[in-house]
C-alpha cells in the first residue's frame, strides 16, 4: 500500500531527486567555466591581458576564431547555472539567473566601447584597490563586439534550456 503511495503517477513524469539537479547545475557551470579558461588561455598575450602571468597562448590558439566569442557564451553559461544550483530548484530563480548573467556580460561587453570605455578606465584607475585598476585596464585595453553580445545571448539561450528540461528546473516557485 505504502509503496503505491510514494510510485509516480501515470499522468506525472518521474523526476530525478531535487538534489541531483542541483548537482548537475553545478558540475555542468563549472566544467563550462574551466573549458572558457581553456580558450581564453589559446588567445595570445595582447588578447588575453588577464592572463599574462600565465604565458597566454600556450594552446597555440587551437580554437581559432571561437576564441574570440566562445568565453562570452561559456561565462554567461556557468555562471548562470552555479548561481541557479544555489537557489531554490524553480524556473524563477533559473530564469532570474539567467538574465542577471547575461545583463552582467552586456554590460562589461558595453563598457568596451569607443565611446564608454575611456571613461570607465579613467574612472577606475584612480581606485585605491588593485580590483579597480584590474578593471580599468579590462576596460581600456578591451576590444567591444557585436560577437560577444550574440554569444552571451546564446549562452543565456542554453542556460535556460538546460536549466528548465535537462536539469528540472520547469517549476514555477
Amino acid at each position: 500500500m505504502l509503496r503505491e503511495t510514494i510510485a509516480p503517477t501515470p499522468h506525472a513524469p518521474a523526476r530525478p531527486p531535487r538534489a541531483f539537479g542541483a548537482w548537475a547545475a553545478l558540475a555542468a557551470g563549472l566544467a563550462a567555466l574551466a573549458f572558457a579558461v581553456l580558450v581564453y588561455a589559446s588567445r595570445t598575450t595582447r588578447q588575453a591581458p588577464l592572463l599574462e602571468p600565465w604565458r597566454a597562448g600556450w594552446l597555440g590558439g587551437c580554437f581559432g576564431a571561437a576564441a574570440g566569442w566562445l568565453p562570452s557564451a561559456l561565462h554567461v553559461f556557468g555562471f548562470a547555472l552555479i548561481t541557479a544550483a544555489c537557489g531554490p530548484r524553480c524556473w524563477r530563480t533559473a530564469r532570474q539567473a539567467t538574465l542577471l548573467w547575461w545583463a552582467v556580460n552586456v554590460l562589461f561587453e558595453c563598457g568596451q566601447h569607443t565611446l564608454l570605455r575611456a571613461r570607465l578606465a579613467g574612472a577606475l584607475a584612480g581606485m585605491p584597490s588593485l580590483g579597480g585598476r584590474a578593471l580599468g585596464a579590462y576596460f581600456e585595453h578591451g576590444t567591444f563586439d557585436v560577437a560577444d553580445l550574440l554569444a552571451a545571448l546564446a549562452g543565456a539561450a542554453a542556460a535556460a534550456a538546460c536549466l528548465r528540461f535537462a536539469l528540472g528546473y520547469g517549476e514555477v516557485a
